[in-house]
């Protein structure tokens, strides 16, 4: 059934502002509830469609604004259009140090100027190098990466961001 929530594992609720309920699961993707009529429409990951979610192992879900949803998923940061139901993914350039620092999103926040703040990295990954704290830049829709460097003493502690506050 198309209308209804095709996966269990459920990692992340989020209750937008326009009063539907988002689901994120942990291998079948996003789902969005209508309390209205009791259904949903799935958002699933699509390798034929570059539009469709990056990955299907939802982690973060956070509002922008009415029409703007953004979806952190361990393969990479989405921003969903509402109007459109189409996604941009942001992801991991080993060639481009102003894309995302790692594909493994683990938390979202915008604070109060309205910037995007993505934190990544998983702390059971085989790799705790890998990660950071990402700053979005919607102007040029590129990241400022903030990495731990052992050889400084006022960079991050680690590279595995699992909360962000204000």
């Amino acid at each position: 059934d198309s209308t209804s929530l095709a996966f269990s594992y459920i990692e992340w609720l989020f209750w937008s502002s326009d009063h539907y309920l988002w689901i994120g699961t942990y291998g079948g993707g996003l789902f969005q509830f209508d309390p209205n009529d009791d259904s949903f429409i799935r958002y699933q990951y699509d390798p034929e469609d570059s539009t469709s979610l990056s990955n299907n192992l939802v982690t973060y879900i956070i509002e922008e604004s009415e029409d703007v949803l953004w979806v952190g998923t361990v393969g990479g940061l989405n921003r969903l259009d509402r109007t459109t139901g189409k996604f941009k993914r942001f992801l991991n350039l080993e060639s481009d140090t102003t894309s995302l620092s790692s594909n493994d999103v683990r938390t979202l926040y915008i604070d109060r100027s309205g910037t995007l703040w993505v934190g990544t990295g998983f702390i059971y990954g085989l790799n705790l190098s890998q990660g950071g704290l990402n700053r979005f830049s919607p102007q040029t829709e590129t990241f400022t990466r903030y990495l731990h460097n052992p050889d400084n003493p006022e960079s991050l502690m680690g590279n595995i961001i699992k909360a962000i506050y204000e």
